[in-house]
């Protein structure tokens, strides 16, 4: 896996936005594979959502990022866009945290807020799982006929891939069931309790079945 170490560099220095602030700027070099755009979710108080600007197949895979084991990153200033960070333990969440709090000017708490709403994990990652630009995909809730817009996150090659699952049309929200990141991992539900936040899944389990 890669290595993201620190440039001493004058743009290297000073504020960092969240990785939830740069997909609302709709950066660039973020891993996807097709032209997208984040904006308002069609989602009832879902907040912001990833919506595909083209037509897409089924089965296409429609986005790759580099996973980046946190204890190979030195400095938060060097990471690109197209990176997923894996976080092992709670060592290497409070290590980010820091790094954000003193190279990036970031409050702490609003650091670990940014986490637990955007971390997830797989069945095959030893760990869980950061989008150093989130993704911005809502949770896609079969039952209520949502499973259309529909992308599978995996893990392939060192790689975090998202595929399609049905045909995606110009114009629709790209949605995931985040009941495949169930089982969340104990070290991070565990953090966000005694930090005063939710992960993603305990959030969800308040509204639906698992």
């Amino acid at each position: 896996m890669l290595t993201v170490a620190a440039q001493h560099d004058e743009k290297f220095t000073g504020f960092t936005a969240l990785p939830s602030d740069r997909s609302r700027d709709n950066v660039e070099g973020t891993g996807w594979l097709i032209a997208t755009t984040v904006k308002q979710s069609k989602i009832p108080g879902g907040g912001y959502g990833r919506f595909s600007d083209v037509d897409v197949p089924k089965n296409t895979t429609v986005m790759a990022k580099k996973l980046v084991p946190m204890a190979n990153v030195s400095s938060i200033h060097s990471i690109p866009n197209d990176v997923t960070i894996l976080f092992k333990n709670e060592e290497e969440i409070e290590k980010f945290i820091y790094l954000y709090e003193t190279e990036g000017q970031q409050n702490r708490q609003d650091t670990i807020n940014c986490l637990s709403h955007f971390i997830f994990t797989l069945s095959n990652l030893d760990g869980v799982a950061f989008h150093w630009t989130s993704s911005s995909i809502n949770h896609g809730d079969v039952s209520k006929g949502e499973s259309n817009t529909s992308v599978v996150f995996r893990e392939e090659d060192g790689m975090i891939v998202a595929d399609t699952l049905t045909d995606v049309k110009a114009g629709d929200e790209l949605l995931c069931d985040y009941r495949n990141f169930d089982p969340m991992k104990k070290f991070w539900v565990e953090f966000c309790e005694k930090s005063g936040e939710k992960d993603v899944l305990t959030i969800l389990k308040q509204y639906i079945e698992f």
